[in-house]
């Protein structure tokens, strides 16, 4: 029996709709826009700093949450079919007691870390803003949409 379980986890954006990412391989923070991450267009994303591509951009905060949240629907899954095993088996040789409902992990929400250090970049390659360090401006970012090395200073 297969069954697929979704799980939203929510992450705030600042004033200008940038969400906070933190780089897997140089552990570099940067940000986007959470809708131009969703683009089909977009097959990878680039870290603006290393030009690595990373399977997961989440900060260590919603990494957290999103391990909170799967232990705990996990223990209430185990209850609840241990609580149907002991309804079953009331009487007979073999019978089971489910016992308390195990406590909840606490889920932490993931909060809004209001960087002011990073700044607006725009990449003429894909049309698109990130947010990355100012002393990066100058020695020029990947474009986190295409991986391009951009040298803009203006």
């Amino acid at each position: 029996m297969e069954v697929e379980v979704q799980m939203k986890i929510e992450i705030p954006t600042d004033d200008d709709g940038f969400m906070l990412l933190k780089c897997p391989h140089c552990g570099d923070f940067f940000k986007l826009i959470f809708s131009d991450m969703e683009d089909y267009g977009i097959l990878h994303i680039y870290c603006p700093y290393c030009g690595q591509v990373g399977d997961s951009y989440l900060t260590g905060e919603a990494i957290k949450l999103a391990e909170a949240m799967t232990k705990n629907f996990a223990l209430q899954q185990m209850h609840q079919v241990i609580k149907r095993l002991e309804r079953k088996h009331k009487r007979g040789l073999l019978t089971f007691k489910a016992g308390q409902v195990h406590q909840k992990v606490y889920e932490s929400p993931v909060l809004l870390v209001v960087d002011t250090t990073l700044i607006k970049q725009y990449y003429d390659c894909c049309n698109r803003n990130a947010k990355i360090k100012p002393s990066m401006k100058i020695a020029g970012t990947y474009c986190p949409f295409c991986g391009v090395k951009d040298f803009e200073y203006k």
